[in-house]
């Protein structure tokens, strides 16, 4: 317990502090941060045109398509049915989508406001939090890692799921560490909303709840109301994908991620062929490729995990969920009054939960892209041992100069511009930019003509299916297009699959 802790801030002082706070910081982001064009191949062309879609009325459809999906007969239209992404995006851009009045320009445009948005509310949420804990040194040592962190960056300009599902995710973290015990329908909620955005992070919150068991068995009756909660969201869409592919949890990526990036499928090479593989049957078959590339994998995340936050950050996580997994191993005797330290009850789970999603992506996709809806939790959990405990041992030396005066940690407005500094110079000693995302950056503003060359191609093309390399285009020309095989016979054979079904 710290001796000179300020007094907490509660009820509409903390919303309102926090609210300024996160203003304050969307604002600076703004100005330090100047747009960059989005990438020609980024998910965000393929979810916007889905909204375009919704907006008119026509159902979840894509306008791109993938060779692979022509694999089964239910996907052989253009535009085809929204088979390879989750719908929680794309209804969410159907918002940036209005607001720019439909213009394809302009909608990018709206939809980096609209993520940025989305990262005030999470500055919103974690400077609250600390505030409602009496600690305005930790929000502003939070608030600076937040807005320093690169991937964020990323997220916000090239209109990542990623921040929706960070928002949903720190949401429900932040009513855990808040004292919430138990399931209730909020939790429901949080996952149906997750199982819609990003459907593997409906795991997440079930890691959290079985990281906070404590011998205690559920009952049916505290099941339901979380039960409903998340059926009442996720039914609809596995209801749609039964009438249009026959399965509740239908996904192109079912039947190819898994062999991305494998000696036999390098790249994208599984998506541009017409022979899909589940991952029961691969690992039945040759499960050595597979396990060679979750090798690599867990070797990259391991390489390049300094991308996510500092390893001096992610650190306090790591040993966390070391001790949390050593408290599970040898619980406390029935009576004894030991507990779970705090720092395996809150970094320790944020910790363990980034260990279990490592693995996960590790067998998947290797991009440091999908561990980002964790930083958020990382920051915030980590952020004040290397914020606001170094500017209070500083600013207690100075408290106790003239016994006379208050101590300054009873001055927050003392604390937090110091625990804010401290996080700076952590920053600029120890951030870097995650690898290759800069070299990203520097080819999607190179290939712009590629897109307008691509896009007028498609507005000039007659009836029939065009085959592309970009995401953008179809996004500009509003014409559906498949992705380009590179490969005559692949091409020839979804031409005959389409025939008059074209437009």
């Amino acid at each position: 317990m710290r001796s000179g802790a300020p007094r907490p801030c509660s009820g509409r002082c903390t919303v309102l502090w926090g609210l300024a706070l996160a203003v304050a910081f969307a604002s600076v982001w703004y100005i330090t941060h100047p747009a960059r064009p989005v990438h020609p191949t980024g998910d965000l062309y393929d979810s916007l045109a889905t909204a375009r879609h919704l907006a008119r009325g026509e159902g979840f459809l894509t306008d791109l398509a993938y060779p692979l999906s022509f694999a089964w007969d239910f996907a052989r239209e253009l535009p085809q049915p929204l088979l390879h992404r989750p719908p929680g995006f794309p209804l969410l851009l159907t918002i940036p989508y209005a607001a720019a009045g439909g213009d394809p320009e302009r909608a990018v445009d709206a939809v980096r406001v609209f993520q940025l948005v989305l990262l005030t509310g999470l500055a919103w949420l974690g400077s609250t939090a600390w505030l409602r804990r009496g600690r305005p040194g930790a929000a502003a040592g939070w608030l600076v890692l937040l807005g320093a962190n690169p991937l964020l960056v990323f997220a916000v300009d090239w209109g990542h799921v990623e921040m929706a599902a960070a928002l949903v995710l720190l949401a429900m973290w932040l009513r855990r560490r808040g004292g919430t015990t138990g399931l209730t329908w909020h939790d429901g909620l949080g996952a149906g909303v997750l199982g819609l955005l990003r459907p593997e992070l409906v795991i997440v919150p079930v890691v959290w709840w079985a990281a906070d068991w404590r011998g205690r068995r559920p009952t049916l009756h505290s099941l339901t109301a979380p039960a409903l909660a998340f059926l009442a969201l996720t039914a609809p869409w596995t209801l749609r994908n039964t009438a249009v592919a026959g399965d509740p949890f239908f996904s192109i990526q079912a039947h190819a991620e898994h062999l991305k990036d494998t000696i036999h499928h390098p790249g994208y090479g599984i998506y541009l062929g017409l022979e899909p593989q589940s991952l029961v049957s691969t690992l039945a078959d040759d499960p050595l490729p597979v396990l060679k590339k979750a090798g690599r994998g867990l070797r990259f995340f391991w390489r390049e995990g300094h991308g996510l936050a500092p390893w001096l950050l992610l650190l306090v996580p790591l040993l966390g969920a070391a001790l949390l997994v050593r408290e599970k191993l040898h619980p406390p005797l029935e009576g004894d009054a030991k507990k779970i330290p705090d720092l395996a009850a809150g970094p320790g789970v944020v910790g363990l939960t980034l260990i279990l999603l490592t693995v996960l992506y590790a067998v998947y996709d290797h991009s440091l892209r999908h561990l980002a809806v964790l930083v958020p939790i990382v920051l915030w959990e980590t952020g004040p041992f290397l914020a606001e405990l170094p500017a209070e041992f500083v600013l207690s030396w100075f408290g106790k100069a003239d016994s006379r005066d208050r101590s300054l940690l009873e001055r927050p407005w003392f604390l937090a511009p110091a625990a804010a500094v401290c996080a700076s110079l952590l920053v600029w000693a120890m951030a870097e930019a995650p690898a290759g995302w800069d070299e990203a950056a520097a080819e999607a503003a190179r290939r712009q003509p590629q897109v307008r060359q691509e896009t007028e191609r498609l507005l000039q093309a007659p009836p029939g299916p065009v085959f592309v390399k970009t995401s953008a285009a179809p996004w500009y020309a509003d014409r559906p297009a498949v992705w380009d095989p590179d490969d005559d016979d692949v091409r020839a054979t979804i031409r005959g699959y389409l025939g008059a079904s074209t437009p």
